[in-house]
């Protein structure tokens, strides 16, 4: 497990209070909020393009042993997408239950 953190790309910024009965108020104009989304958006491209290169150095320092590169593809042709899993399992459990209460009645004849 590895924790990155990163420091560089922090923002923050008071743009409202909550009054007396617990509702909030902006208290900048929106030229000011306007100016902080921009602001985030720039950060937040940013730190997508810092997460990319990330992964890539980090996929591009590991070696795949042989024996890896047939497991992925093995791997691939197995993996089944999650709706197609839940319903196979679902008829799984559906074909054990009707099992199961044929069991149940041939043993009450």
């Amino acid at each position: 497990m590895v924790a990155v953190r990163s420091t560089g790309l922090a923002l923050d910024s008071v743009i409202g209070r909550l009054d007396v009965d617990g509702d909030g108020v902006c208290i900048v104009p929106d030229t000011y909020l306007k100016g902080l989304l921009a602001v985030a958006n720039e950060r937040f491209e940013e730190n997508s393009k810092r997460i990319t290169r990330f992964c890539d150095l980090l996929l591009g320092s590991v070696e795949t042993p042989p024996d890896m590169e047939a497991r992925k593809k093995s791997k691939a042709v197995d993996w089944e997408d999650a709706s197609v899993r839940r319903e196979r399992k679902r008829a799984e459990g559906l074909k054990r239950s009707q099992e199961l209460m044929q069991q149940m009645n041939g043993a009450n004849i």
